[in-house]
């Protein structure tokens, strides 16, 4: 008995991406509560996830960003089991960096009285006190990643709105480079900075909450990682054999940014969290009361929904031909 196209591609596709008992799965983890969008943290803690319709339909990058993570994983957990100096290069990591794990499961705390909150953070270094996430990307995204922190911290942006600096992350032939980034408007570029301000605050709470589990079974934090990952780089110049290896304005497809991690804005984040929980499970508070944050893609997905439905459209009319009524 033969297949179909059509029946092979849905076969494809419900291998790639089916839907699991997790996905039901609706109670708030760290990135929930790290959210900078006060309405959605609301919502999320009343157990509604918000989301956008177009994102939630494009599963593709999801996909690709679970494989990452897997990859990683494996090859953290066979570093730490292979340790040793002499080995490969995983050996020689789980050597130089004893006690690596990888998929470390978290108690946070209770949100509220026998409500307890658990997440999981993907890499815990020991050795070095250091909490990571990997965070799944593309190149045109991390570039305002990057010039966004450029910003937050003062030095300002690394590739500017026209991304001059951006032009090659691969070498065609000498002299003749593949351009990665087109230039943008000022008003484009700056929402999308925005945006990237938005998610490296979201990036780096999730961490803090995640160091406040780390600190619940005993462990001492000291400092933070995100690990971005461009799905969409050919990682040219992140080949360590790469001239543009270190040059910081090369387009890179893996970029780390460090943060110290404080004990004090992670138990605010999570009082917060306890707080509005407890105005919302009292009825004090509902999640409309909530202010959206002005750089949620989902706020700002569902208020252009809102505004197209409330447009009224005129009811359509018989098709009459105006030359025959004219008289």
């Amino acid at each position: 008995m033969s297949m179909t196209e059509d029946e092979f591609r849905d076969f494809q596709i419900a291998l790639l991406n089916p839907r699991t008992t997790r996905d039901a799965q609706t109670e708030v983890g760290a990135s929930n509560l790290a959210n900078p969008c006060d309405r959605c943290r609301a919502y999320e803690i009343t157990g509604v996830e918000r989301s956008d319709p177009i994102m939630d339909g494009a599963w593709g990058g999801r996909v690709i960003g679970t494989a990452i993570h897997s990859h990683i994983q494996h090859n953290v957990e066979t570093a730490a089991a292979t340790a040793n100096e002499v080995g490969d290069d995983l050996a020689q990591i789980g050597w130089r960096y004893p006690g690596l794990e990888s998929e470390v499961k978290l108690v946070i705390g209770e949100l509220l009285p026998g409500r307890v909150i658990t997440s999981t953070t993907d890499l815990w270094v020991p050795s070095r006190n250091v909490v990571g996430d990997w965070k799944n990307t593309d190149l045109r995204k991390l570039a305002f990643i990057r010039d966004a922190l450029g910003m937050m911290r003062g030095a300002g942006p690394i590739f500017g709105r026209d991304h001059d600096h951006v032009l090659v992350y691969q070498e065609k032939e000498p002299g003749l480079f593949r351009k990665a980034i087109k230039g943008v408007s000022e008003r484009i570029y700056a929402d999308e900075i925005e945006h990237a301000k938005y998610k490296l605050t979201r990036n780096s709470n999730q961490l803090h909450i995640y160091g406040l589990g780390l600190e619940n079974r005993g462990e001492k934090v000291e400092q933070a990682f995100i690990g971005y990952i461009a799905r969409d780089s050919a990682m040219t110049v992140d080949n360590r054999e790469s001239s543009r290896y270190l040059e910081e304005g090369a387009p890179r497809g893996i970029v780390s940014i460090a943060f110290n991690y404080s004990h004090d804005y992670a138990a605010g984040l999570w009082k917060n969290a306890q707080a509005m929980a407890s105005a919302l499970d009292s009825g004090a508070k509902q999640p409309l009361d909530y202010m959206p944050h002005p750089a949620c893609g989902v706020c700002v997905g569902e208020a252009k929904r809102e505004v197209r439905a409330s447009v009224t459209v005129a009811p359509p009319v018989e098709a009459i031909d105006p030359w025959l009524t004219a008289a």
